[in-house]
């Protein structure tokens, strides 16, 4: 709990006294590997942050043989809040998966909290919200930036490496080139060649 406090009281300058009273409304759970915190289809209403561990969230596309690949859209990692879009604001089923790749720990807080802190409280629990939507729409559009920097497989790996240093090392290819949209074994290759 010490992380959650420590991110809403110093990145997001709240204070700790401020910090404690939202870290009060959080519940600890745990993921083992390879399960789910969300499935696809599912609703969602919860708000997570990642304490310990590293998960992904991805989706299905259709390939023209029939085979269905993975399209992981975002990397969650310690520090971050995460939420289904879909489930959390627009009350639908979750469209993409979320799978842990490490085990992880995580403190969330449900869609009915939230709501209820954010008719009863003083301003510091709708500041929090934003700084948390501010965060996710900022990791969102690092993947966004890094297929408009350029179409090369070689500069997507080289501009995933400079965003996400400390993530190269905790993911296979396979991973890495779901994230950025080009084969496992071409990316193989680049990270063999690569000066990162």
């Amino acid at each position: 709990m010490e992380l959650l406090k420590n991110t809403i009281a110093y990145r997001y300058k709240m204070g700790m006294e401020m910090a404690e009273e939202i870290a009060e409304l959080f519940i600890s759970v745990s993921y083992p590997k390879h399960s789910f915190m969300i499935q696809c289809n599912d609703m969602s209403n919860r708000l997570f942050y990642i304490s310990r561990g590293l998960a992904r969230e991805y989706y299905y596309i259709q390939e023209e043989d029939s085979l269905e690949e993975s399209n992981t859209t975002q990397f969650l990692r310690e520090g971050d809040f995460y939420f289904s879009m879909d489930s959390l604001f627009e009350n639908k089923p979750a469209q993409c998966y979320t799978q842990i790749i490490e085990p992880v720990k995580a403190y969330i807080i449900e869609r009915e909290t939230i709501e209820r802190e954010l008719e009863r409280s003083p301003i510091y629990f709708r500041q929090f919200i934003n700084f948390v939507l501010r965060d996710c729409l900022i990791r969102q559009n690092q993947r966004i930036s890094i297929f408009m920097k350029s179409r090369r497989s070689i500069d997507r790996y080289e501009n995933f490496v400079k965003e996400h240093p400390e993530l190269s090392s905790r993911l296979s290819d396979k991973l890495i080139a779901s994230y950025l949209g080009i084969n496992s074994s071409t990316l193989s290759r680049i990270r063999s060649k690569s000066k990162f």
